[in-house]
């Protein structure tokens, strides 16, 4: 089956089709929102040079990869753990599961790792976008997988996320099953239909129709 080459859908239709999946669920259109601009975090290195992939062999952090918790042990079941020892928190030697961090200081408090959805968490807050905070942390922590679906970091975690974490779990099927789904390229008409109809007046209730600081 790794032989065969298909075609990856454009990040527009990915980001659409995965808002489209989430609105024919019934979802509120704040999740909505969070489902059409899960996947932007790549614009950046369209509008700002300094960050654009120069080489193959650079490491592109914008894209949508798996996160993990910065400064403290990594989980014994974390993905691609055969390359733990590359990782500068597992090379000291006095590193612990619960790192530089209280126990249980919640997840708004760690530092994860430096990808798309985290530079999109961050550059909302900055231009002070109306989404609720649910919302957002939807975008921040649907990729740290190892927290949301393997129960890791629970030392860490405190009461309000785990409240919070059927809701990103669900937001992370919601966008596989899009992505899953996802076969073809959607026409700019297409795409343009749908903004014109549904998706600009949700930007705009949510405040970032308008210039935005990237």
């Amino acid at each position: 089956p790794y032989s065969v080459q298909r075609k990856r859908p454009s990040t527009r239709t990915l980001c659409f089709r995965a808002a489209e999946v989430a609105r024919n669920a019934g979802q509120p259109d704040w999740v909505q929102l969070i489902a059409l601009i899960h996947e932007l975090g790549v614009v950046v290195n369209q509008i700002d040079s300094k960050t654009a992939i120069g080489s193959e062999d650079r490491y592109d952090w914008s894209r949508a990869s798996r996160s993990h918790v910065i400064g403290c042990g990594t989980p014994d079941r974390a993905s691609f753990a055969e390359f733990r020892y590359l990782n500068a928190d597992a090379r000291e030697d006095a590193i612990t599961p619960q790192g530089m961090y209280d126990l249980h200081c919640g997840l708004e408090n760690l530092l994860l790792a430096w990808t798309g959805p985290e530079y999109l968490f961050h550059m909302l807050k900055h231009n002070e976008a109306l989404i609720p905070d649910e919302g957002l942390s939807m975008l921040r922590y649907f990729s740290l997988g190892d927290w949301h679906t393997h129960n890791e970091y629970s030392h860490l975690t405190n009461e309000d996320d785990e409240d919070l974490k059927s809701f990103v779990t669900e937001f992370d099927t919601l966008r596989r099953a899009a992505r899953k789904g996802c076969d073809e390229d959607m026409t700019c008409d297409e795409c343009d239909q749908l903004w014109d109809e549904h998706y600009q007046q949700i930007t705009a209730k949510y405040g970032i129709s308008g210039m935005l600081e990237w």
